[in-house]
């Protein structure tokens, strides 16, 4: 004859210990994963204003470099400029064009900047200022 105790089923307490700790390392992973998305998302971000702040102190680089090409060439109508980026890994393509000198010898100037890695451009930067053809007279 069967006891009672026999007919109840057994619960297997090592199963659902099992399925708890395999349910945890679940959740542990795609918190993980989701965590290394954020951080390359963030790093993405990141290079992307490092390259348009190198971009824009290029352009800032290359008034001087107008004007100082104007000192000696006052006529001068454009400029190419392809300066050397540290590490090796960007190039830079740098394009100035300039207006004829007005009445005050002040000569608008349009300055692109593109840069860029082997194939890509990875930073684009335009300015227009003015810039003093000729340096200032004393009075």
């Amino acid at each position: 004859m069967k006891r009672k105790r026999d007919l109840v089923p057994v619960t297997n307490r090592a199963g659902i210990v099992l399925i708890m700790v395999l349910m945890a390392v679940l959740l542990a992973a795609a918190a993980g994963v989701s965590m290394t998305q954020a951080v390359a998302l963030h790093h993405r971000q990141l290079e992307g204003h490092q390259h348009s702040l190198q971009a824009e102190l290029i352009a800032q680089s290359a008034i001087d470099r107008a004007a100082a090409a104007l000192r000696t060439s006052p006529e001068l109508e454009s400029l190419q400029w392809s300066p050397v980026l540290p590490g090796g890994q960007y190039k830079a393509d740098v394009t100035i064009k300039l207006t004829p000198a007005n009445t005050m010898g002040r000569r608008s100037a349009v300055i692109t900047v593109q840069l860029r890695d082997e194939s890509t451009i990875v930073a684009r930067h335009e300015i227009e200022c003015e810039i003093q053809a000729t340096p200032p007279q004393e009075r």
